[in-house]
């Protein structure tokens, strides 16, 4: 009880108060690393597409290059890939394909680099795709070939 009764105000000296800011701040950047090394661990699937979703391309194409377990990111390119088709990035496509990506390969959907480029409707990729894939008859999941894709689009529009 008496310490409530005790109305006199403590103080605490300026080297105190001092130790404590320290305290905080060390505290908090223990903790601001903790969540950084967390969030930048490796690189996965899931943050490179969500990247170039986001229209950051250089971001994940960076990311890919500087990634030393390469073969973690072999679905993720074939993603970016056909991403990279739909969204009309000619400079990505032939990067990624430089880089060792088949562009026959599929996405996990079933749906092949020139097939998405063909219902994007992005000419230009679709014109270095035909000079590059081996299998220009190739199909999506619904059994249309790109041809006839292309024409289904071409009357619709």
């Amino acid at each position: 009880m008496s310490f409530f009764m005790n109305k006199r105000k403590r103080r605490i000296s300026k080297q105190d108060f001092m130790r404590l800011i320290f305290a905080v701040v060390v505290f908090f950047s223990l903790v601001a690393t903790v969540l950084i090394f967390l969030y930048f661990k490796s690189p996965n699937e899931i943050d490179v597409i969500k990247l170039a979703r986001r229209g950051h391309w250089d971001l994940a194409m960076a990311t890919i290059r500087n990634t030393k377990n390469n073969s973690c990111l072999v679905q993720s390119k074939v993603e970016l890939l056909v991403l990279a088709c739909v969204q009309g990035k000619l400079e990505v496509v032939k990067e990624l394909i430089e880089d060792g990506i088949d562009p026959d390969e599929r996405n996990k959907a079933g749906v092949s680099p020139l097939i998405a480029a063909v219902n994007a409707k992005q000419p230009e990729v679709v014109e270095f795709l035909v000079n590059v894939v081996r299998n220009i008859d190739q199909r999506d999941p619904y059994g249309r070939s790109a041809l006839h894709n292309a024409s289904i689009l071409s009357r619709n529009a």
